[in-house]
């Protein structure tokens, strides 16, 4: 399983909007993702992106 904290900010909302979309394959995340709007995710992705080590 990868690790979400390595991806930046628009991968991250790029790999969620596809769970939630059922265009990235994933039993569950993408149960988790349906119930996400646009601005859930984009949260999400910017409090993992500056929670997330840097290179």
């Amino acid at each position: 399983i990868p690790s979400f904290n390595a991806l930046p900010k628009e991968r991250l909302v790029a790999a969620l909007r596809a769970f939630r979309d059922d265009t990235r394959p994933g039993t569950v995340m993408s149960r988790i993702a349906k119930g996400l709007e646009d601005t859930d995710i984009e949260a999400i992705a910017i409090y993992i992106s500056k929670d997330s080590p840097q290179p």
